[in-house]
């Protein structure tokens, strides 16, 4: 974690947790620990609404920025494509 990390919710605060779900950095008063990981007071409530529907099970996995994944997705095709037009035109 950031030394310098301020809580998501107390700007004048520093941060010694972070979210499991969605990653925000809070401070102790703000953090929930839940199924033995600590949560932001938005995910915690989130999270127990979904533990509550077992139909459900997938919904407690953590959410991913999909932003840098199509960005790192991008990039392999396209590494992949310049090998292969070199290889074709050798």
């Amino acid at each position: 974690m950031d030394v310098n990390a301020v809580c998501y919710n107390h700007p004048d605060r520093q941060a010694n947790k972070g979210c499991w779900r969605c990653q925000q950095f809070i401070c102790i008063d703000c953090s929930t620990i839940l199924f033995g990981q600590t949560y932001c007071g938005k995910c915690a409530s989130e999270v127990a609404k979904i533990s509550a529907n077992p139909d459900k099970p997938n919904l407690l996995k953590r959410e991913i920025n999909s932003r840098p994944l199509m960005v790192v997705i991008i990039i392999i095709t396209l590494i992949i494509a310049a090998v292969e037009i070199y290889v074709m035109t050798r």
